[in-house]
């Protein structure tokens, strides 16, 4: 998949409409680093790494004191310029202060370094096209004893769904793993890439990058859906398949998928309530205090 579709206004939508499955992560983040329990005694000079939408600062600001507030200060920076447009218009919806948003390409910032004392990716790690350029960027942009935070699904909640859908759609292709999907998505992977899920191997490229304490927790968000039609309106297959099989094998399943999804949700869940359950980890990681 190009970056020219991330930069779209279409993706910003969907970004748009997954933010009541990512938001609760990226709380989970900011807790993690502690900035619930910030006093204003010391400047907390924020970035906000694949910023998205946007939802992050919904939490960010929500939790801060005022005292903490006074000494805020925010840099929320995404490539695509329809997310940065979405989120200048939730700061002035919000009348948010001391905060500016730009573009910023995650593997190659255009921001100082030393400069921030935390920075905050929520699924801005995996699914990147170069996911260890954008730790060494982080790490160089941190202040010495700066603290990052990523986010990085365990369990997508959607997944087994559709390609239990997609699999009984007659002559349709293999559906991609996970993990074959990560790899597909990076500019230049490496042996071992297909495991940057797992805690194991992407504390060790934490770690590689010059981070110390590196804490991993798994938290889970719980999303429910009135019946199907709502269900199909927030999930799509189409960037994974169109990016893992060739164009001919994508249109010859595509118009089966709708019918075949629903199908699938019906045995699942009846006509009733679907009820989908996510886990993430939740991983904090601190510059040295001697940052060489």
């Amino acid at each position: 998949m190009t970056t020219d579709y991330w930069k779209s206004e279409e993706f910003a939508k969907r970004h748009k409409g997954a933010e009541h499955i990512t938001g609760p992560f990226g709380l989970h983040l900011l807790l993690q680093c502690g900035l619930d329990r910030a006093d204003g005694s010391e400047d907390i000079v924020l970035l906000d790494n694949a910023t998205g939408t946007g939802i992050v600062l919904e939490y960010l600001y929500g939790i801060l004191s005022p005292a903490a507030k006074a000494r805020l200060q925010v840099v929320a920076g995404d490539l695509s310029p329809a997310m940065v447009s979405a989120v200048q218009e939730r700061i002035e919806q919000n009348g948010w202060e001391h905060i500016d948003a730009k573009l910023v390409d995650a593997m190659d910032m255009d921001l100082p370094s030393n400069h921030f004392t935390h920075v905050t990716a929520n699924f801005g790690l995996v699914g990147i096209p170069d996911p260890r350029a954008v730790l060494s960027e982080v790490y160089r942009v941190l202040r010495p004893s700066g603290l990052a935070a990523f986010s990085i699904f365990k369990t997508v909640a959607w997944y087994d769904i559709a390609k239990a859908a997609i699999t009984s759609i007659p002559g349709a292709p293999r559906f991609p793993t996970l993990e074959e999907y990560g790899v597909k998505m990076m500019k230049d992977p490496q042996p071992g890439d297909e495991q940057w899920t797992r805690p194991e191997f992407f504390e060790e490229q934490i770690r590689n990058a010059g981070f110390e304490d590196v804490q991993t927790t798994v938290h889970e968000n719980r999303t429910r859906y009135k019946d199907t039609e709502e269900y199909v309106k927030v999930y799509k297959v189409d960037m994974m398949l169109k990016n893992s099989w060739s164009k001919e094998d994508w249109e010859g399943v595509e118009p089966h998928i709708q019918s075949a999804l629903v199908e699938e949700l019906k045995r699942r869940f009846g006509d009733g309530e679907i009820v989908l359950n996510w886990e993430a980890y939740c991983v904090t990681a601190k510059v040295p205090p001697a940052k060489p």
